[in-house]
């Protein structure tokens, strides 16, 4: 920030987008990897529920994690879509 005082000239505006710029940005990237830690752990703790209470476990057994796989397809985003998104493309 400047002070009250100082002018702003074009290579400030500048620089001042610059630096707002990558505080939010790198603020983002904290958030998005809170989430996705939060999610991880949640999407574990429900296999492991499921491995050992689940009512029909037995009918996935030890192909639970491709059983998984094919049953969340609509779930996951298509390869790359989240590097794009990163990107801002």
């Amino acid at each position: 920030m400047r002070d009250k005082d100082e002018q702003l000239n074009f290579s400030g505006l500048v620089e001042a987008i610059r630096q707002g710029h990558e505080h939010c940005a790198s603020q983002a990237g904290k958030a998005i990897n809170v989430s996705l830690t939060l999610r991880n752990w949640v999407i574990g703790y429900y296999i492991v529920e499921y491995e050992q209470h689940g009512a029909d476990r037995a009918d996935h057994g030890q192909r639970l994690l491709e059983s998984l796989r094919i049953g969340a397809r609509l779930l996951v985003p298509a390869e790359g879509v989240i590097e794009r998104v990163r990107i801002g493309n």
